[in-house]
């Protein structure tokens, strides 16, 4: 009887460990998937306050010109602004014509397509200023290969001033992005 009564003891007492591991191996595996949880949660509510300080960034960010702007597959550079003398043949409406000299480099794998109408010149009220069409130029519209690059000029019929702002908007871009520059001729 002796015997069989330690056995019982020793059997309920390994019964009653064996429960205890169970229950506290599932209760830190449940720790640990709220912890994994919450540190992916942590870390994606740092992703996204990332991608909305990168977001703010590029909305405020302001080029300049001689910047290289790097837009999906495509290095953008402004590399001079200057008023140039209308055609003989086509007068400016507003007084003067702004000339860009802008470069496009295409470090994608596939085409790209970079065109004047893109582009849009304000004044320092916010009126869009208009294209200018009367040089015998044509103004920049490349299809670009692949590791290729071009160079070419746009222009703009505007009022004079300092400085300009322009915007482009990227046909190529599927997220609509506005890029903003600060455009002072010289």
């Amino acid at each position: 009887m002796f015997k069989m009564k330690n056995l019982k003891k020793y059997l309920f007492v390994s019964v009653l460990l064996v429960a205890v591991s169970i229950f506290a191996a599932c209760e830190e595996d449940s720790t640990s998937q709220e912890s994994t949880s919450d540190e992916t949660s942590d870390s994606s509510e740092v992703k996204e306050e990332n991608d909305n300080k990168d977001e703010k960034e590029k909305e405020e960010q302001i080029y300049k010109i001689g910047d290289t702007v790097k837009i999906n597959d495509v290095e953008l550079i402004i590399n001079s602004a200057s008023f140039t003398e209308p055609a003989e043949y086509g007068e400016s409406k507003n007084g003067k014509v702004l000339t860009l000299d802008l470069s496009a480099k295409n470090t994608g794998d596939e085409q790209v397509f970079v065109d004047n109408t893109e582009f849009a010149i304000y004044d320092n009220e916010g009126n869009k200023q208009d294209d200018y069409y009367s040089y015998d130029e044509m103004a920049f519209s490349e299809q670009i290969n692949s590791g290729k690059q071009a160079q070419g000029k746009i222009y703009f019929d505007v009022v004079e001033q300092d400085s300009y702002e322009m915007i482009y908007t990227p046909s190529f871009s599927w997220d609509n992005e506005e890029y903003v520059f600060e455009i002072v001729p010289k």
